[in-house]
């Protein structure tokens, strides 16, 4: 039996074992996924789109699946491997998370004819991730060239 907790299942214990080509994929399937969910979603809407819900794809396929996709093709050339792994990923992902969620709430919101000043919370939280995970990004590499 395998006891080595970082390579169960994707969780992190530590440090990830997850790759770039992987972790790319991943972000295609949720970006299928979102892309689905709001066309059902303003199938049942009776005529009435929102630009944010048919957009709401776009965030896990441009922030998610190009630029890992990009760390795989560069990972043995330029030493890229492992740049956002850790809490850098997390709080990357974290980021992804927040700026979809938003969009998609934002659609919600304009299809029923209606506005949240709320909804900024999703934005202002998603770039407080993914500056935390420049920044950790920034140190892990920093620290790696020593």
């Amino acid at each position: 039996m395998n006891t080595d907790m970082s390579e169960m299942n994707g969780f992190y214990t530590g440090e990830e074992t997850i790759s770039p080509r992987r972790t790319a994929f991943r972000y295609l399937a949720a970006s299928a996924g979102v892309a689905a969910a709001a066309y059902i979603y303003e199938y049942f809407s009776h005529g009435v789109y929102s630009p944010w819900m048919m957009f709401a794809h776009m965030v896990p396929l441009v922030m998610g699946f190009v630029p890992y996709l990009i760390m795989y093709a560069l990972e043995d050339k330029r030493g890229v491997k492992g740049l956002f792994s850790g809490p850098a990923g997390r709080f990357y992902r974290w980021g992804i998370a927040c700026f979809t969620a938003g969009c998609l709430m934002k659609g919600v919101l304009e299809i029923y004819g209606t506005t949240n000043a709320m909804t900024g919370l999703y934005w202002a939280a998603g770039t407080a991730f993914i500056c935390v995970a420049a920044v950790a990004a920034g140190i892990r590499a920093s620290g790696s060239a020593q």
